[in-house]
Order: structure tokens, then sequence, then C-alpha cells
């Protein structure tokens, strides 16, 4: 499953704007910089490195929010573990739904009504 990389999402009340930039505008593949609340990626890496970058820095912007304190080293690892989790999702997986559980013991619980009646 391709990992969808947005160019703003909310996380808390915050507003965190996500930009492809050039490599010689950055030092490193990404960056998240918290007192503009953006994360810069390097556009020029392929597919499956961009997408993992996005995770670590996404990660990163949820550290520094929420004031976690995690170190380095275990952004890292959360980030490849999370972005592999993602990318090997099938895409036909389907979605739990408790709502469409209802539904259905719902639906069953008016049937056995029925035949009681």
């Amino acid at each position: 499953m391709r990992i969808p990389i947005p160019e703003k999402f909310q996380l808390g009340s915050f507003d965190i704007h996500v930009k492809m930039v050039s490599a010689d505008e950055i030092l490193t593949v990404g960056e998240y910089r918290g007192y503009s609340q953006t994360i810069r990626i390097d556009r020029e890496m392929n597919e499956n490195l961009l997408q993992g970058v996005f995770v670590h820095e996404l990660i990163e912007a949820i550290n520094d929010t929420y004031e976690l304190g995690l170190e380095h080293p275990k952004i890292q690892v959360l980030s490849m573990a999370l972005a592999q989790i993602i990318r090997d999702l099938p895409e036909s997986s389907k979605e739990l739904s408790c709502a469409e559980e209802l539904e259905q013991a719902q639906a069953a619980a008016k049937k056995k009504v029925k035949r009681n009646a």
C-alpha cells in the first residue's frame, strides 16, 4: 500500500504543512520545523524512501507537539516499523467497522423477533 503524503494535515490544534523541496534547499532528506509547523522532504528520493522519511518526520512532529521526549534512535525505529506495516497492508484489506457489526446484529435481532411473534 502506498503511504499518501498530504500537503497539510491536522495534529492537535496545529495545521502541519508538508513541503517537497529540492536537495539543495535542505541539509538532510527530511526535517520537521516546530516553530513553523512544517515538514520539509527532499523530493528527489525514490518513492519508498520518500514515504519512510514522511513517516519519520510525522513522528518527529508528534514527539515535538506532545512533548513526548522520544530520543532520535527510538523515532527511527518507530518510523521504520510503522512505514513497513502500512506499506505491507493489502490494498483490498477489509476495514473493521463497529457500526457495520452493530447493524448486522440489529438485523439479526429483528429477524429473531419476527420469527418469535
